[in-house]
């Protein structure tokens, strides 16, 4: 990699962070933190000073000291056939299905109570040819935050199904968000943000997901 391409690298993943912190901010009722995994146990147990509240976690697995790989775990508390509480994680992968059940979530989760893992949130197969999953998992953030709650993953198998049609799709969309995230300079500010996220919206509804966007 030139040097030129490692600074755009570098300048990517700066803003990157930046985007993550002000979405933790923007969606806090349903956006509520950042796990970085180290020793491929990801440890979601309650403690007397940290609890998991239900809803997403920005996810780092740090597969090697140059290598990671950014998904998100949406943590859910349901009800099972017998009446008792489980936890459900559902996971956001961009290498697909079954890259993710290959890598065998359900050995590397830990939770306080009974849990299931459900892949149905990841595309069948890998939209992320490019290796920019963090880039995907911000969209799946702002996207599961554009429709109503009852529409969210209806709308999110609908945005997986049309980004496997084809690699021109995938690419274009794609594309666009990242010259978006190239065009500002710094992403600290609840009004640039704030327009981010409208745009990426924009974008995401001008694909055809046949549900309301609220925007």
């Amino acid at each position: 990699m030139s040097s030129t391409a490692k600074k755009k690298e570098r300048d990517l993943q700066y803003k990157i962070n930046q985007i993550e912190k002000s979405l933790l901010a923007l969606y806090s009722d349903n956006v509520r933190g950042q796990i970085k995994v180290n020793d491929k146990i990801i440890d979601m147990r309650d403690s007397k000073r940290h609890s998991f509240e239900d809803g997403f976690y920005m996810i780092t697995l740090n597969e090697s000291d140059t290598e990671c790989h950014a998904v998100l775990i949406y943590k859910e508390t349901i009800v099972d056939e017998t009446g008792s509480e489980i936890i459900k994680f559902s996971i956001y992968d961009s290498n697909g299905q079954n890259w993710g059940a290959k890598y065998q979530y359900e050995t590397k989760m830990r939770s306080n109570m009974p849990f299931v893992v459900d892949y149905s949130m990841s595309p069948r197969k890998s939209i992320n040819e490019e290796s920019k999953c963090a880039v995907w998992c911000i969209i799946v953030i702002i996207l599961w935050n554009t429709f109503r709650q009852e529409d969210r993953l209806t709308a999110l198998n609908l945005f997986n199904t049309k980004m496997r049609e084809s690699g021109e799709i995938r690419h274009t969309f794609l594309h666009r968000v990242l010259q978006l995230i190239s065009d500002c300079r710094d992403f600290s500010s609840k009004a640039t943000i704030r327009q981010f996220v409208q745009d990426v919206n924009r974008l995401i509804c001008n694909l055809s997901v046949e549900l309301p966007c609220d925007v």
